[in-house]
Order: C-alpha cells, then structure tokens, then sequence
C-alpha cells in the first residue's frame, strides 16, 4: 500500500527538522484545544520561532472546524506527546510520520493554512483556501457555488465538490486575484 503524499514529504525529512516539526505542531494542537477549553479570542502564540518554509499569517481557529476535530486532535496528542517532549528519541518510524501528517492535516483546517516544515518538497506555509461542498440535490432553478480565481498569488485554494443530483446549475464563485 502506497503511502499518503504527505506521510512521504515528512519522510524525506532529516530527524532534526522532522523533530522541530512535531514540536510545533504539539504546540499549536495544544494551543489550539486551550483555546477552545478557555474559550478565549485573542490570539496565541508558540513560544519557539517555526521552523516552517514560508510565513503564516497571524493565526486565528475557526472556532466549527476546532470543534468538529478536537477528539481526534486529542488523540493525536496524545500519541505524539513523548516525541514532542523529548522523552522519546525521533526516528523515521511509519506509525509517527501517519499521526503527524494527521495531526497537520487538522491544524491546517482549523487555521485555513498550510504547515510545510522546512525542507520538505511541498508548498510553502501560508494561507490555504478548502472548500468542501456535499450537495444531495440542485434543484430546478436552483444554483450551487464554488471557488473561481484569475490569479493566486500565494497560498493554495481546494475545492472539492460532491453533487448526487444536479437538475440546476453549479458555478464557481469568481475571484479577480487571491493573495497579495
């Protein structure tokens, strides 16, 4: 069975950036549920520099997408914990690279931004655009939309569209330009 893309852009990794990584995404999943648990607004923080390609924008959770996956973010803490903490020794180990693209895969939902640690071959960290749309029925005279840019100029937009009945119309929400 062929790993998942993003299991194999960690893998590449050397153990240093690979445990950096781990690090900051315990910290931000940490931070992330304390500020569910607080149920405060401002923004926070970790208390190391990122050791991420590129730059994130100031990082705000939306609040549905923290909810929706707290368990399972709980329980990838959970598995990452002694990594994170040091108490055991990083090693390219299939069942940690799954977890922590897992627990990757979560954060970069909840903060609408890509994580890429520096090194990996994936596009760089920043602001990330997924539109996830299941639709059961467009009816007649009805319209469905979804994402349309000319030009993006940093980041990534993803939709991704599941229509079981379409009688309607299905269109693509038009951006001049997406990015700075």
């Amino acid at each position: 069975m062929e790993k998942p893309m993003e299991d194999s852009t960690l893998s590449a990794l050397g153990l240093d950036a690979l445990s950096q990584g781990i690090r900051f995404l315990f910290e931000q999943a940490t931070i992330a549920l304390g500020r569910r648990r607080e149920r405060k607004d401002e923004e926070r923080t970790a208390s190391e520099p990122a050791p991420l390609a590129g730059e994130l924008e100031p990082l705000v959770a939306d609040e549905p997408t923290l909810h929706s996956r707290h368990k399972q973010i709980e329980t990838l803490i959970d598995a990452l914990r002694d990594y994170a903490e040091g108490s055991r020794a990083i090693a390219i180990d299939p069942e940690l690279l799954k977890n922590t693209a897992a627990l990757r895969e979560h954060l970069e939902a909840i903060y609408g931004q890509r994580f890429t640690i520096a090194g990996e071959a994936r596009p760089e960290s920043g602001p990330l655009t997924i539109q996830e749309i299941k639709i059961k029925r467009v009816g007649v005279g009805a319209e469905a939309i979804a994402i349309e840019a000319d030009e993006i100029l940093e980041g990534k937009v993803q939709t991704k569209v599941e229509i079981e009945d379409i009688e309607g119309t299905f269109k693509g929400q038009k951006f001049g330009r997406i990015g700075r």
